[in-house]
């Protein structure tokens, strides 16, 4: 899990947790509630794997418009390309198996308060591992912002330039005329 292994990544911190997994859910739970709407339940089972997939790829839009982007799995540089190509899907495995496990579809709605549960204690384990040698997290809810940079004092500006190639563009040469074509 990231929480444990890349740290200092903004995918592992608490926001991202708690937020793509509870908007990962969320989004899970809607879309197949709009599929339980079909006439029949042939019809819903026909289509399960639609729920699925638009629960998937909806949920990592939402985390992608709101910045809450949790992969819960698989995120390793370790990894053959190919694998760090699926990331993205498996950033809505949260929706999926509110689609596609039967067990957490009966759930219905309980599986929101479910999710925080143990996004929660995925998050307390962490603290208490993550701090033993290192700092977790950077941010809660938001990156620190970068440092400003140094100013700029005037002594640096008024510097003329001192490289060869720096003086000759900067030098005013007459413009030679006198190898004119005849018109």
């Amino acid at each position: 899990m990231l929480i444990y292994g890349a740290i200092e990544v903004p995918f592992s911190q608490p926001r991202a947790l708690f937020g793509g997994h509870f908007l990962g859910a969320l989004t899970g739970i809607c879309i197949t509630k709009l599929f339980h709407l079909l006439p029949t339940e042939e019809r819903f089972q026909s289509l399960l794997w639609l729920a699925g997939s638009l629960s998937c790829a909806t949920s990592v839009v939402v985390m992608q418009i709101t910045g809450t982007t949790h992969p819960p799995a698989g995120k390793s540089m370790r990894n053959p390309p190919a694998v760090r190509l699926l990331i993205p899907l498996v950033a809505g495995a949260t929706a999926l198996l509110a689609a596609v496990n039967p067990e957490i579809r009966e759930m219905g709605w309980y599986y929101l308060p479910v999710i925080l549960l143990t996004s929660t204690l995925a998050l307390v384990v962490a603290l208490l591992i993550d701090n033993i040698q290192r700092r977790y997290p950077t941010f809660w809810f938001q990156p620190n912002p970068p440092p400003p940079p140094p100013p700029v004092t005037k002594a640096l500006v008024d510097t003329p330039p001192t490289s060869t190639a720096a003086s000759m563009l900067m030098e005013e040469k007459p413009r030679d005329t006198t190898n004119t074509f005849p018109v």
